[in-house]
């Protein structure tokens, strides 16, 4: 008899709380709590919250001949496209360091040497090639690997194949921001 009324009690105070929580008494000690002592980062962190600043280091009209159909990179002119110029410096170069000619240059030994990135700032290298000048259609490449000082970057290789004259545009913009995960990744 003992044992029946402890069932029952156990079974009514069940029943209490089910009814305590349906009309929403207690709730806050029924929410789930928030994990802050497994060392992992909270998903949150990773979105983005700083301001992205995209740069443009300097753009050529160049073409696709000379390189099996694909972009040849020429000394750009800074700041030849609407945009925030860039605060340091982005020369274009050749593996070894030494700047292009007027001939250029393929993609193949193509660099872009970059200093003057702003204070506590990540960048990469982003390159459009447009089709006749700076408002035409485009094309985009991956971004370079993010660097926080001063850096040589590799430019991407570009097909010709789809635009539909020689006459490109090769627009080069530095993207920056203070926190890694704002920029872009393409």
């Amino acid at each position: 008899m003992m044992e029946q009324d402890e069932n029952d009690r156990s079974i009514g105070r069940r029943g209490v709380l089910k009814g305590a929580v349906a009309a929403g008494v207690g709730v806050a000690a029924w929410s789930v709590p928030s994990i802050t002592s497994l060392g992992g980062t909270p998903v949150y962190a990773a979105v983005c919250t700083s301001p992205v600043f995209s740069y443009e280091a300097g753009g050529r009209n160049t073409s696709c001949g000379g390189c099996d159909g694909k972009v040849s990179y020429k000394p750009w002119s800074t700041n030849q496209c609407v945009g925030t110029p860039f605060p340091g410096t982005a020369t274009l170069v050749t593996s070894g360091g030494t700047p292009v000619g007027n001939s250029g240059v393929c993609s193949d030994n193509a660099f872009v040497s970059v200093s003057g990135v702003p204070a506590n700032q990540s960048c990469v290298v982003r390159v459009i090639v447009r089709l006749g000048n700076c408002t035409g259609t485009f094309q985009i490449s991956d971004v370079s690997a993010p660097f926080n000082s001063n850096a040589t970057v590799a430019l991407p290789t570009i097909s010709c194949a789809t635009f539909t004259s020689s006459n490109i545009f090769t627009q080069i913009q530095v993207v920056c921001s203070a926190q890694t995960a704002c920029l872009p990744s393409s």
